[in-house]
């Protein structure tokens, strides 16, 4: 964008050369310093940055002498407020600390800028005495480029100073500082309050200093834990009781707006966060300063309208599950505000809220993490920002969203998108079964549609097209309700120009019963369901022992599926042929062969002819033997020889005794 609420704010402070406030905001330079700032006890010798400028002399009808900057050169506050003619303005107070590496703020530990100088009266030509500006609060943090911190207890911006009053003329209110000015990496767990603006004590002037933001930021990471806190400063007390003379109230660093000239308002609270090129994480709280009447307290000025606003260069905002804000949430145009999610955190948003008053400036939209986010609603800048879905699940619940596009992840629910462009993620209609809708072009190259069908209702879930093309895509098909019967039909796309047919279908449940068949048309794709071909018979031939010649062999076989009928056994032993007739019960067969097989192998062949449909048969082998096997004696050996010898000597003396 061209602009910015608060311009004064538009620059951070470089490592090298920290920067002052010139009245209403603007940095200037000057000469660097060394400071020792001592912290919990230890000495930190940290480069110094100028002090804010106290108020202008600026009275009705001219200008006069700007005030002097602080003695201590270790602080940036915010502008101060203008003064009469001739008078000084108070010092810009000195920051809590200036951060130029990685640094952790413990639990319990506080940081504060200082609060702004008193302005001071000074005489004028004309003989009217007149009076300063007070000075800007100083920040509570500063955090320079390639620094990080880590923040659990509390940051606060410092207050701005009084204005002056000198002669019955006063000067205004200095600015309230930023709570935290960064540059680098920032991991927010407590708390960070911007400063508030001032006037004059006895509260009966105008002129009032706007209050500091939380954060004001450039090119850094913040990411707000849950439960923590980004706060911009309160608004001012108001002038009760209005007196002429008083000058502008100063501007609060972040981009608060004091009163104008005689204007008895008061000044601003500050913005919760507030710069450019930032990348901001929030589980947390941010939210403007408070402002106008607070029961029991009184009066303070304005609210200021943003919790976050966003300047130039690329900036992104990513929401998670237990976030808050307090404001307006405004990016430049260009900006990204993505929904993102641990695994099992479940977020929820309402797609009016994406737009004015509560967000604005933003022209893309994503769903990061692995969590999921129910959106309800219709998006009201559909026509012009898209949506992409990266990771986890993006649930619509009666939402209407703009163009989507799929980069992983699943687009489930019930719910339209005004287009939907394919990718690595899955496109789920329902909670169960449901509808989603595309009211513009579909492509799911590279997408898989997850379709679940429901036998018993007879429903299914339904991608609702205007025009789709399915090559490339992937269709898996799962049933909740059991096997669907013979003749049912599911459509799972509907619409006009559906052309293409998808790369793979895979079917998580197999029924013996039925087979699913896919059906395309130019304005519907049908799952239809016949009846399945009955399974094949298979035959098992159970194993054969050898037998011995003139022993019946025991023959036996099964069936898968089970079934019954006539079994024709075959046995061929050499040249001669048996056939045999068994009767198949229920998966089960047996017989007893003939025991007149010649020695030798046997093969058995087992079939049913005549089936329908045909089966095909097996086969197996056995062996007929002759007898026990004939024992070789081993001619080596001593004792059988004489055991023969002895054998063969008894035989001879029988036969002589014979003669």
């Amino acid at each position: 964008m061209s602009s910015h609420p608060f311009p004064q704010q538009r620059r951070i402070a470089a490592a090298a050369r920290p920067p002052m406030r010139k009245p209403g905001g603007h940095a200037a330079g000057l000469p660097i310093r060394w400071a020792v700032l001592t912290l919990c006890g230890a000495a930190l010798a940290l480069p110094a940055v100028a002090g804010g400028n106290g108020g202008n002399g600026g009275g009705v009808g001219g200008g006069g002498n700007p005030g002097t900057a602080g003695d201590m050169a270790t602080g940036r506050g915010g502008a101060g407020g203008l003064g009469r003619s001739g008078a000084l303005g108070g010092s810009g107070g000195n920051p809590g600390l200036v951060v130029s590496s990685a640094y952790e703020n413990a639990a319990g530990a506080a940081v504060a800028g200082q609060t702004g100088g008193i302005g001071v009266g000074g005489p004028v030509a004309s003989g009217v005495t007149g009076s300063g500006g007070g000075g800007g609060g100083g920040d509570g943090l500063v955090l320079n480029a390639g620094a990080s911190l880590v923040n659990r207890g509390a940051l606060r911006g410092g207050d701005g100073g009084l204005g002056g009053d000198v002669g019955g003329f006063f000067g205004g209110g200095g600015g309230g500082g930023a709570g935290l000015v960064a540059s680098g990496a920032v991991t927010n767990s407590g708390t960070i309050t911007g400063g508030v603006g001032a006037s004059y004590r006895p509260l009966t002037l105008p002129g009032i200093g706007g209050s500091g933001a939380g954060v004001v930021a450039s090119g850094a990471t913040i990411v707000n834990q849950a439960g923590a806190s980004i706060l911009g400063g309160r608004a001012p007390a108001v002038a009760l009781t209005f007196v002429n003379g008083a000058g502008a109230g100063g501007n609060g660093a972040g981009g608060a707006t004091g009163s104008t000239l005689n204007d008895p308002g008061g000044g601003q609270s500050g913005a919760g966060i507030t710069g450019d090129n930032l990348n901001i994480v929030n589980k947390g709280q941010i939210a403007r300063g408070d402002g106008g009447f607070v029961p029991g307290v009184g009066s303070f000025g304005p609210a200021n309208p943003y919790a976050i606003w966003f300047g130039q260069g690329t900036n992104r905002l990513e929401l998670h599950p237990g976030f808050s804000f307090t404001g307006i949430v405004r990016g430049d145009g260009d900006d990204v505000l993505a929904l993102g999610s641990a695994a099992g955190d479940d977020g929820n948003m309402a797609l009016p809220t994406l737009t004015a008053p509560a967000y604005e400036g933003f022209d893309a939209y994503e769903k990061t993490g692995p969590g999921r986010w129910t959106v309800t609603g219709a998006q009201a800048d559909a026509a012009t920002a898209g949506w992409k879905l990266v990771e986890g699940r993006l649930n619509l619940n009666g939402a209407q969203l703009g163009a989507l596009t799929l980069a992983g992840g699943a687009l489930t629910g019930n719910g339209q998108v005004a287009a939907l462009v394919g990718g690595p993620g899955t496109v789920a209609p329902g909670n169960s079964v449901g509808t989603l809708t595309v009211t513009g072009a579909t492509t799911l190259a590279g997408a898989t549609y997850a379709a679940e069908i429901d036998p018993g209702p007879g429903t299914a879930d339904l991608l609702a097209v205007n025009g789709a093309n399915l090559a490339g895509g992937n269709l898996t098909v799962t049933s909740l309700g059991g096997a669907p019967g013979v003749g049912q039909t599911f459509t799972v796309v509907s619409g006009t120009g559906i052309i293409g047919q998808f790369a793979t279908v895979t079917f998580t449940d197999n029924f013996p019963t039925v087979t699913p068949e896919v059906q395309y048309s130019a304005s519907r794709v049908q799952i239809v369901y016949k009846a399945a071909a009955p399974a094949a018979t298979v035959l098992r031939l159970n194993p054969i022992a050898n037998v011995a010649q003139g022993v019946a062999p025991q023959l036996s076989g099964t069936s898968v599926p089970p079934v019954s009928g006539p079994v024709q056994v075959v046995l061929t032993a050499g040249a001669q042929v048996v056939t045999l007739q068994a009767q198949m019960v229920n998966g089960v067969w047996t017989l007893t062969g003939p025991a007149n097989l010649p020695v030798g192998p046997v093969t058995v062949q087992a079939s049913m002819p005549g089936s329908n449909p045909p089966v095909a048969p097996i086969t197996g082998q056995f062996a007929v033997t002759a007898g026990p096997p004939v024992v070789a004696v081993p001619v080596n050996s001593g004792w059988m020889l004489v055991a023969l010898a002895a054998l063969l000597g008894g035989l001879g003396m029988r036969r002589r005794r014979a003669r």
